[in-house]
C-alpha cells in the first residue's frame, strides 16, 4: 500500500495478494468466529477474477486464493487458479483448506494441474473424534483420503504442487483436543508415507474480536499502517478492499474494483482517514480493530 497516504500506490510493494474466491463454508471450528458473519456470501465469478488481475496489473508475489471461507468449494476454483498462472506466471499461489470437501478424480486432477503451488491444509485433529471436537464435523476420515489421492495425483501427473499440513495451532490456554503423543506420531508417519514432507504451526488469533482468546496488547502503532499487513492487499469474493484478514466480516471498506482503479482506493477519503486515525490511535469507530489482538496500540 502507500507509504504515505499522498504518494502514488506502488503495486510491486505488495508482498502477497489475499483474493477470496468464496467466503462459504460448511465447517464450524471451535477458533472461528463464522456465526458472526453476517455479510453476503457467494464465489467470485472467473470474469470478477479477471477485472482484479487487470487492476493489480504485473506481479511477481504470494497469491492467497481464498479468504474467510472453504475455496474447494468453488467449483472453478482449477479455473480461477490456472488464470493466475497464465497473468502471473511469476506468482506463488495457495489455498488454505480443510480439505474435507467431496472431490471427484477428475477434479483433483484439474485442481493438481491448474498451476497452484500449494495447498495448506488444516488438519486439527489425531483422530475421528479430536477432529470433530475441532472442526465441528466428522471428516476425519474423508480428509485422510482426500491426501493419499491428492499426493498420488500429484506423483502421478508429475506436478510441482505442494500439500502442507498446518497443525493444530499454539496457544497457552488451549490443549489439542484428544492429544497424545503416540496418536500425533502415528499420523506424521502415515501423512509421511503419503509423501508429505512439510509441517507448520501457527498461532491461534481472536479474529478482531471475533474469539476472546487473546487481548490486544500495547505494542505499538498496527503493521497495517506501517508494516507487514500494510505489504497485503486484500480482496473480498465481492471484489471490497478491506484492511487485513481479521476483519472477517468486512466492517471496513475501502473501496470496490469493480467501481474504482486500485489508485483511487488508496487515495480515497476512507483509507486516508483509516490510516491518520492508526497513526494517531484514535480507533474508536473501528470495532474490529479495537478488539483485534494483533492491534498494538501505544
Amino acid at each position: 500500500m502507500l507509504a504515505e497516504t499522498n504518494i502514488s500506490l506502488e503495486i510491486d510493494y505488495y508482498e502477497e495478494i489475499r483474493i477470496e474466491n468464496t467466503n462459504h463454508c460448511g465447517y464450524k471450528c471451535f477458533f472461528c468466529p463464522r456465526e458472526e458473519l453476517t455479510r453476503d456470501r457467494g464465489f467470485m465469478s472467473i470474469e470478477d477474477l479477471a477485472l482484479v488481475l487487470d487492476r493489480v496489473g504485473e506481479y511477481k508475489g504470494k497469491v492467497d486464493l481464498h479468504g474467510f471461507g472453504e475455496p474447494l468449494l468453488d467449483r472453478s476454483l482449477a479455473q480461477k487458479a490456472s488464470l493466475i498462472k497464465k497473468v502471473w506466471p511469476e506468482a506463488k499461489s495457495r489455498i488454505i483448506s480443510t480439505l474435507g470437501v467431496p472431490l471427484k478424480d477428475n477434479a483433483i486432477d484439474e485442481i493438481v494441474m491448474s498451476g497452484l503451488s500449494t495447498i495448506e491444509v488444516s488438519f486439527y485433529g489425531v483422530d475421528e473424534a479430536s477432529y470433530k471436537e475441532s472442526h465441528g464435523v466428522n471428516k476425519f476420515e474423508r480428509v485422510k483420503e482426500n491426501i493419499a489421492r491428492i499426493m498420488s495425483r500429484i506423483r502421478a501427473l508429475g506436478s510441482a504442487m505442494e500439500l502442507v499440513i498446518r497443525e493444530f495451532p499454539t496457544h497457552d490456554d488451549i490443549t489439542q483436543p484428544g492429544y497424545t503423543k503416540s496418536k500425533k506420531e502415528e499420523l506424521a508417519t502415515w501423512l509421511q508415507d503419503q509423501g508429505v514432507k512439510v509441517f507448520r504451526q501457527n498461532v491461534i488469533h481472536n479474529y478482531g474480536g471475533g474469539r476472546a482468546y487473546n487481548k490486544p496488547e500495547t505494542k505499538g502503532v498496527c503493521s497495517v499502517v506501517w508494516g507487514f499487513r500494510k505489504r497485503i492487499l486484500q480482496v473480498t469474493w465481492d471484489l471490497d478492499i478491506i484492511p487485513c484478514c481479521f476483519d472477517s466480516n468486512s466492517t471496513v471498506i475501502f473501496g470496490n474494483l469493480r467501481k474504482q482503479q486500485l489508485s483511487e482506493v488508496f487515495a480515497g477519503e476512507k483509507y486516508t482517514d483509516f490510516i491518520e486515525a492508526h497513526k494517531k490511535n484514535e480507533i474508536s469507530q473501528y470495532d474490529v480493530c479495537v478488539k483485534c489482538e494483533r492491534c498494538f496500540k501505544p
